[in-house]
């Protein structure tokens, strides 16, 4: 009878259980979607912001040199660069900085380029200026960031299954915390890169098959650390821990529970890649894009919704299972 009870009580929270919760809370609270498909439309609808006329001289110049120096062998790929580089600095805009920044709004066309749009007379502002361009960069990256944290402390007090009140301190509270996060991850990756650049630059000049090969187990073991970590911002924004105090919750929800958790993971990512390749079938001045917009809306929030639902499962698994764990009765 007590092994019986101790077999109930490690069985792990289901992910297809935790899946459809979360397309449900979606369903149920609509009203989630404004910021995604406001966002979306912004970009897509609103004022381009374009920085074509500010550095295409310099592309321009460039390129001319590396054609003069490059052998004739070269020349098709440099010719291929400059146009890719052009039409990507044509048809750029930086309203997406919106949506494309980590933990900014889930947006279909953050960083996405996007030559046309449906209404007649498209709006396109030039920005000219260096300083210019990049005091505007910053500031809707401050935008997108602020609302995307807006937007999921929003979606975790939706999905709490004890709920409470989102006070203004409480937000700027969380919102540290998580800049704090964001701010240390591009320092690991800044101390990273150097040492890692280095070793494929060598790796390249013995043999491109070596580099390729240890540049794919370099970025499985970036995927493996995204494991421990993917549940810190949860216990910020549903817990309101602290940083270092929520990695080491997220630290140990991976000890346990790294199998459901990496297979939440991989069905969110191929869940949300894949609809995106379908949301954007349509052309970009097609009003069909609408339902890829709202598609994709629906769709990013319900997985979001789904992951504080497997966060808050997986901490009540741990509260429920700390004697046998401690005891020594499961181990992992």
């Amino acid at each position: 009878m007590s092994t019986n009870e101790k077999f109930i009580k490690i069985s792990f929270p289901s992910i297809t259980r935790v899946l459809g919760e979360g397309f449900n809370k979606t369903a149920e609270n609509l009203y989630l979607l404004v910021l995604p498909v406001m966002i979306d439309l912004l970009i897509w609808l609103g004022p381009r912001l374009r920085i074509y006329e500010l550095f295409h001289n310099e592309i321009d110049a460039i390129f001319t040199e590396l054609n003069k120096n490059a052998p004739q062998e070269l020349s098709m790929q440099i010719g291929s660069l400059y146009d890719s580089m052009v039409l990507l600095i044509r048809d750029l805009n930086l309203t997406s900085m919106l949506g494309s920044i980590p933990f900014s709004i889930p947006a279909l066309f953050g960083g996405m380029i996007l030559p046309g749009s449906p209404l007649p007379g498209m709006r396109t502002i030039e920005i000219n200026s260096f300083f210019t361009g990049l005091i505007l960069v910053i500031i809707l990256g401050i935008i997108g960031l602020v609302l995307g944290i807006f937007y999921y402390s929003i979606i975790g007090q939706t999905c709490a299954y004890s709920r409470g009140k989102l006070t203004f301190r409480k937000f700027l509270k969380n919102a540290s915390n998580i800049v704090l996060m964001l701010l240390a991850l591009f320092a690991a990756g800044l101390v990273l890169l150097l040492p890692v650049s280095c070793l494929f630059t060598l790796l390249a000049f013995i043999s491109i098959s070596v580099a390729q090969v240890i540049s794919l187990i370099l970025f499985l073991g970036l995927a493996w650390l995204i494991i421990p970590l993917f549940f810190t911002p949860h216990a910020i924004l549903l817990s309101d821990f602290r940083l270092m105090d929520a990695i080491k919750l997220s630290w140990r929800m991976s000890r346990w529970l790294s199998g459901p958790t990496s297979f939440f993971i991989i069905a969110c990512v191929i869940l949300f890649q894949g609809l995106n390749l379908i949301w954007t079938i349509p052309s970009s001045d097609s009003w069909l894009l609408l339902i890829g917009i709202f598609g994709h809306a629906f769709i990013s929030t319900a997985l979001i919704c789904a992951s504080f639902i497997l966060y808050q499962q997986n901490l009540k698994w741990l509260v429920e299972n700390a004697e046998i764990i401690k005891k020594g009765f499961f181990r992992k």
